[in-house]
């Protein structure tokens, strides 16, 4: 598992603070609870309030930019990559899942 903070390098925020804007999504992707279950059903199981809603019209760059239309650029707090996927936090609670093929999976949870 490998944990980046600000791995785009856009945010001038000390990388504790970064950390701790994550709340638990970052304790929960690293948890050792559920390892067999991808990244999106680990965190249904955490969240406990359902399944979690895709969040439609947004898209992730290549660089990992999250950008949603008339909204500004979003950079990543936060990365982690666990087994194959990858767990990209932004600003207001929004959760990117990047898989290998290249398909990605937005949400928020909050």
């Amino acid at each position: 598992m490998r944990v980046i903070i600000d791995p785009m390098g856009m945010l001038p925020i000390p990388p504790a603070r970064l950390l701790r804007a994550g709340g638990l999504l970052p304790d929960w992707v690293t948890s050792p609870d559920y390892p067999d279950m991808n990244l999106k059903d680990k965190l249904t199981k955490h969240y406990g309030f359902g399944e979690l809603t895709e969040l439609k019209g947004g898209t992730i760059t290549p660089e990992g930019a999250f950008q949603f239309p008339q909204d500004p650029d979003q950079y990543p707090l936060i990365s982690i990559v666990r087994k194959e996927e990858q767990f990209l936090l932004y600003e207001h609670a929004i959760v990117a899942i990047l898989q290998p093929d290249g398909s990605s999976f937005i949400t928020r949870i909050d």
